[in-house]
């Protein structure tokens, strides 16, 4: 993945920075500052694929405990209207949905 990042970080919209978002949140004894910034460089480059958004709630502010944010990043992917990048509307179609899901179960999430 450090090639494709090399290469072309803005792959499927941001792919590679999404991917080390997640990563940096599953590996033990690292630092979450490295997610965030990856998330951040995703978000950065194509805020216009909610997933990047969904991600980074889902997997570094529920791993850092911040309800809050999580709430908030959500809720503007909720109101993002999806038809303004149609290419891209059924990826955003399926993270809005997600997002409800995600504000549904968020209680289980932040034990």
């Amino acid at each position: 993945m450090h090639r494709v990042l090399s290469l072309d970080p803005g792959f499927n919209y941001s792919g590679p920075y999404r991917f080390f978002g997640f990563l940096y949140t599953r590996i033990p004894g690292v630092e979450l500052t490295q997610s965030e910034t990856y998330f951040k460089q995703a978000i950065n480059s194509h805020p216009e694929y909610l997933m990047n958004s969904i991600s980074m709630a889902e997997y570094y502010h529920q791993k850092e405990g911040n309800r809050e944010q999580f709430n908030t990043i959500l809720k503007n992917v909720i109101g993002t209207d999806i038809n303004k990048y149609p290419e891209i509307m059924n990826e955003n179609y399926f993270s809005k949905g997600h997002a409800q899901l995600l504000i549904d179960k968020q209680s289980s999430m932040f034990e």
